[in-house]
């Protein structure tokens, strides 16, 4: 794939950075320079548009430098590649949020590799920084005119990137690809073959780094492997924008650690893999202050059990923690809600799990992962405030990791299995809920819940739905405008939402539609017996499971061909599935070890159907 560097537009030309690939070009032209005395008449040049300084022809657009707004702008195809003030040659003026990141991951670093070069203000504040840098830029065009008209003065060969690391036939400390494309991520170069190219090897402390544009939580982000064979790859994403919006995306991977112990001024925070919609934090950006957002979190009051600290615990669903220390004028009225001695426990296959049943976990969620650190509290608190990144620890590099997974990284022991530490000083407490809250809740909410499962049962959606919206109701009332950030309320409505799309095909007279039906509804809802929070969703989707499960055998007896088929396959997969939930000698065991033997003695050659028939099969 062709590609250009995104290594220094400014935060307000975000949306315009879609970058676009380049190539080999001619020289630049520029207008011609004024005749000597008696000499003959320069060849005319192409008139330049207004504003234009420069511009040659790459491989996949022209390449311009360009003046509008006060901004001196690099574009390739119209696509602006850098931006700085008119005028201003010091291209390192402002920091480059990649340049913080990797020097934080990698302070003993010497020497760098830059694929990609745009303005060089990426390398230029590498070399600052007192590392050794090389750069390959596979437009020329762009090498003449980061050196004429943005001050870059130091190495760049025209090549592509992976050509120039075979020639090279050396190990880099770090290497920076900077070679987003304005349309895909550079996904070239984090393919198994390229991340082996420049160093990403067994015992290599080579950190790759890499930028591009997109949402945090979008589709269009490259998989990096875990394991490249017997290599371990330690990766982590950070975004520099404070929400979901489109942004500069920074990936950072090695076969040895990269954690951030007690990182300073850096621009760009870890994302979160499996972080809930709901349970997000809002932030905004601090005035003067890059490295710090203000941010409005709910998560579990706790106090941790390595010094006693009082954090905020965010719910999510994987490894380590996303944990908040607290600080500031708020906190002494927090400290007033949290019980003396109350335990932490958690939910995942470490040390620390517990008997969650006394906190808030089936109201807020989280955990059920492994080595997963969401510390649960029968507290619950709303607060806002300013929060800066204290740590970043890597899962597989944490204290409470065996030695032999971990190596020799720096950890921090506030973060024993991983995830990510900030420091929040908090000025407002927005919303307070505790267990016995809950509970006086629940009285209310539980009898509306059983008339929804009961008329599940019946078929009746449309009664089933009407019960629903009114618990949502009653939960919204009561408990605010939080009410949208607790996993109970999102996993309800999530039910809600499904029923409501198969009402109408829950009234056919035919078993197998309604079976169909019913199976799509508790399917897409997404609830995990196991790890979702709300007890009453589960109770939701567990009625709608029976309902097709009630239909699919009936459909088995009175349909034929491709519809009997069709209700065996996938009745013999929720059984398979419901073995999970039993223990195998019990009796609902025995009972379901017996019907699906005998499916496979009626059928022989039946396999499991894993997902819910689409509307298409069957009547």
């Amino acid at each position: 794939m062709r590609r250009r560097s995104l290594s220094s537009a400014l935060p307000w030309l975000a949306s315009a950075l879609l970058a676009a690939c380049t190539g080999s070009a001619p020289p630049a032209r520029e207008a011609s320079p004024a005749s000597t005395p008696n000499s003959p008449p320069p060849p005319a040049a192409p008139t330049l548009p207004p504003g234009v300084l420069a511009e040659g022809a790459g491989a996949q657009g022209v390449v311009r430098v360009e003046e509008r707004d006060g901004l001196r702008l690099l574009t390739i195809d119209g696509v602006v590649q850098a931006a700085v003030p008119a005028g201003r040659r010091d291209i390192v003026a402002s920091p480059d949020p990649l340049v913080t990141l990797v020097r934080a991951a990698r302070p003993n670093a010497r020497t760098v590799l830059v694929i990609g070069l745009g303005s060089g203000r990426t390398a230029a504040a590498l070399a600052t920084e007192g590392l050794e840098v090389e750069v390959a830029e596979l437009e020329p065009a762009v090498i003449d005119f980061a050196r004429r008209f943005f001050g870059y003065q130091g190495h760049a060969a025209a090549s592509d990137g992976l050509d120039y690391l075979a020639r090279a036939r050396k190990m880099y400390d770090i290497v920076v690809v900077d070679a987003f494309n304005g349309k895909e991520p550079p996904r070239r170069f984090l393919t198994r073959d390229a991340l082996l190219k420049m160093g990403l090897r067994s015992g290599s402390a080579t950190l790759i780094a890499a930028r591009w544009r997109g949402s945090p939580h979008g589709s269009s982000s490259p998989a990096v492997p875990h394991l490249m064979g017997d290599i371990r790859v330690f990766s982590q994403l950070f975004g520099s924008g404070v929400g979901d919006e489109e942004q500069n995306l920074y990936l950072i991977a090695s076969a040895t650690p990269a954690n951030l112990i007690g990182p300073q001024g850096i621009a760009a925070w870890p994302i979160p893999g499996a972080l809930p919609e709901h349970a997000r934090p809002a932030a905004t950006a601090v005035p003067g202050s890059p490295a710090s957002r203000r941010v409005t979190l709910l998560g579990y009051l706790v106090r941790t059990r390595e010094d006693g600290a009082l954090c905020i615990d965010l719910p999510h669903y994987e490894m380590g923690a996303q944990r908040y220390r607290l600080s500031g004028p708020a906190v002494d009225a927090l400290t007033k809600l949290l019980p003396s001695g109350e335990a932490a426990p958690t939910d995942g296959d470490i040390g620390s799990d517990g008997d969650t049943k006394a906190t808030l976990r089936d109201l807020l969620g989280g955990g059920g992962f492994k080595r997963s650190d969401v510390r649960f509290s029968s507290v619950v608190v709303a607060v806002e405030g300013d929060a800066a990144l204290a740590a970043v620890v890597h899962p597989d590099a944490a204290s409470g990791v065996p030695k032999e997974i971990r190596g020799d990284a720096p950890t921090d022991p506030r973060l024993p299995f991983g995830g990510a530490l900030y420091d929040l000083v908090v000025d407002k407490v927005l919303f307070t809920f505790d267990r016995s809250a809950w509970s006086k809740q629940k009285t209310k909410l539980s009898p509306i819940a059983a008339r929804a499962v009961k008329a599940i049962g019946a078929h009746d959606f449309d009664a089933a739905g009407k019960s629903i919206v009114e618990y949502l109701a009653i939960m919204r009332r009561d408990l605010g405008p939080f009410a949208e950030q607790l996993a109970a309320f999102a996993e309800v409505s999530r039910v809600q939402r499904q029923i409501e799309r198969e009402s109408a095909a829950v009234r056919a007279e035919s078993a197998f539609v309604i079976a169909k039906a019913c199976d799509r509804a508790g399917n897409a809802a997404g609830i995990d017996r196991f790890t979702s929070a709300s007890e009453d969703a589960k109770a939701f989707v567990s009625a709608l499971r029976g309902c097709a499960r009630r239909g699919y055998r009936e459909a088995r007896q009175k349909e034929s061909g491709e519809g009997a088929r069709t209700a065996t396959a996938r009745l013999y997969a929720l059984l398979q599935d419901d073995m999970l939930e039993v223990q195998p000698n019990s009796v609902d065991g025995r009972r379901i070890e017996a019907e699906i033997a005998a499916i496979e003695k009626s059928v022989p050659e039946v396999q499991p159907l894993q997902e819910p028939p689409r509307e298409t099969l069957g009547p």
